[in-house]
């Protein structure tokens, strides 16, 4: 296993690229962000939308954009891509 290493990550600049693989049936998680709903379900990509779509959550209807329904593991690489850029990484 790669470790990773603080200053390799500033030669990056502001954009860090983290690859969303499908499963091997071709979906991706997301989760509902409603506080009442915060269920798990699967989408699709590649429909051929050229601007940001909604997403909506198939158990409550709840409908925002696709940012905000993201999994609490995205939500984790999010936070430790901004300390990174912060200066101050993550320990672990």
């Amino acid at each position: 296993m790669r470790r990773f290493v603080a200053g390799g990550l500033r030669s990056l600049g502001n954009q860090i690229k983290v690859p969303i693989r499908p499963d091997k049936d071709g979906y991706i998680g997301r989760e509902c962000p409603e506080r009442k709903c915060r269920e798990y379900f699967k989408i699709t990509l590649g429909t051929g939308i050229k601007h940001p779509a909604l997403c909506h959550c198939p158990y409550c209807g709840h409908t925002g954009d696709a940012d905000t329904f993201a999994t609490r593991i995205f939500q984790s690489v999010e936070a430790i891509a901004k300390a990174q850029q912060q200066g101050s990484p993550e320990q672990g």
